[in-house]
This record gives C-alpha cells, structure tokens and sequence, in this order.
C-alpha cells in the first residue's frame, strides 16, 4: 500500500478507477482530517471485526454520524506500532473476490494509509467486487444514488503508540456495513446535514448543521453561524440557559471563559450538562460546537 500524506488527493486513475475512488476517497480524506481533530477518540459487523490477530478484542459500540449508523471500536494491544501497521496495511480491504488481472489494482487504488513514529492510519473501501464488468456497473449505480456502500464496506483503522509503553499500541477501529450515503457528508451554505439537533440544547439563528454526533446519552453537534461573533453567540446561549432554568457554570465571575481564541459556556440541569464552543473563521463566521450529555 502507498502512504500518503493528509493532503494527498487521488486524481491520477484511469476511468474505471476514478469512479471508484473518487467518490470513495473524498470520504476517506475527511475521516483523515476528522481523526487529527478529534485525536482517533470516537470511531457491526461482529465481535471479532477489525480486531488485531490474538488480542481479546472489547466489544463494539455503535455511534451516528450525520445519520448513518457507525461501528467502533477502542482497544489496547501488547504489540509495538510497526507492527499494528504492517498488519493493517497489507489487510484492509485486500482480500480479492475475483481473478480479474486489475483486481489487485483496484483494490490498491481503493485504500489510503500513512505512519509516523507516534501513529499511523489506514483507510480503505472493501470492495463487494474487484472484477473490471463489477466495478464499472458498481461505480455507476454509485453515481445515481450516492451509496458508497453499493461498491463496498467502508472500514478505518487509527493506531497511536502508547507513550510510556512503546511495547503497547491503543487501536481504534471504524466500520460501516449498511447505506452509506455521500449526502449525509455534503456541506453546504444554507442546507442542513441529516442527524436533527439537541433535545434539551436549541440551536442559533440563523444557523445551518454541518455536522451530527450521537451515541446513546451523549450527542454532539456542529452549526456553522453567518453572522455573530463567539462573544455574542455564547451570551446569547448563556441568556437561553438561564430562561429554561439552566444553572450556568460560571468561572471567576464570568458566564464563559476563553480557550484558544474560542468561548466556552457550560451549563447544568437535572442530570443533563451541555458545553458550547463558539469560534470565528477567516470568512467572518462562527462555528458553533455544542455537546449534550445525560447522567444515566
């Protein structure tokens, strides 16, 4: 398998090829990207899927993102990062359904990964078919409907070595086995992505969702705001806690403290916390981040 770098686009295939990847690896390029924001912390086949060779593997949890139902799982293993690496890599998705001379090709084509000294990842789409006939018919009915998982499984593996153990590697696995549809992925200036929003949390005005997150008692969600800077975005949330009985955490007499240029708010009720981060991009916009949890 080649490794990339995080930038590195897919854009040198061959007509067949391109179908499959590109809108297979512009998916991948955005888990890349979301596994570096989010440090690998959040990613069912079965029990043993994606599970290192020997290791007695957790079992796996289920999260939605943007609406499509997502596999994980986390889990520590007693072998070095090397070797975690050569394993996937030369694994995922490469297992060939067909004798067609471009199978290896296709699959090859079809799977992404990078390693440092401290981490690695591997991506790829494991391909219900490698025959040349398949992938051409496959990659067209992609085209019209905009379900990857017609080509094929959706899988991600991120490893990061443990710092005071080089011998151990945390391993978290990504999988998805049903529809997975490219729109639920698409951003855009005035369209909601599928997911809904907060139950206990509302959302700005005037706002649009880019991106949905939610596992059991915990839920997350991502709004991006044309107008309204983060200190007006979080008083006004501050103000919206307080009207529905919120009690506000508040931090050496202020309703929000600052992180990183970013606001901060949290709130508390019952057994419910919620969190919003407000932050603002070069275009004059806010990104708003807001985290609902319930103590079960």
């Amino acid at each position: 398998m080649k490794s990339v770098t995080k930038k590195e686009s897919s854009r040198s295939l061959s007509i067949v090829a391109s179908l499959t990847v590109v809108v297979g690896l512009g998916l991948f390029s955005v888990l890349d990207r979301a596994s570096a924001a989010i440090d690998g912390s959040l990613f069912r086949l079965g029990w043993h899927a994606l599970a290192y060779p020997g290791s007695t593997p957790n079992n796996s949890q289920s999260i939605r993102i943007n609406g499509i139902d997502v596999s994980y799982r986390v889990q520590t293993i007693e072998v070095p990062l090397s070797e975690v690496w050569s394993h996937y890599a030369g694994n995922c998705g490469a297992k060939p359904t067909s004798s067609h001379p471009l199978a290896p090709v296709l699959r090859a084509l079809a799977a992404r990964g990078a390693v440092t000294d401290s981490q690695a990842y591997v991506a790829c789409l494991d391909l219900a078919r490698d025959d040349l006939a398949s992938i051409v018919h496959l990659a067209g009915r992609v085209a019209e409907t905009w379900d990857l998982s017609l080509l094929g499984s959706l899988r991600y593996v991120y490893a990061r070595k443990d710092s005071a153990d080089p011998s151990q590697t945390l391993v978290f696995a990504m999988w998805v086995d049903g529809p997975l549809s490219l729109r639920n992925f698409v951003v855009s200036e005035d369209i909601d992505v599928p997911g809904g929003d907060l139950v206990h949390v509302p959302r700005p005005v005037a706002s649009h969702r880019v991106l949905s997150v939610r596992e059991s008692s915990r839920a997350l969600v991502v709004y991006r705001v044309p107008r309204g800077g983060p200190d007006a975005l979080v008083r006004w949330y501050a103000e919206r806690f307080r009207e529905r009985a919120w009690h506000v955490v508040a931090r050496s007499g202020h309703d929000w403290v600052s992180i990183d240029r970013s606001q901060l708010v949290v709130a508390e009720k019952e057994t419910l916390t919620a969190s919003v981060i407000a932050s603002a991009t070069e275009d004059g916009s806010s990104i708003v981040t807001v985290f609902e949890s319930e103590a079960l």
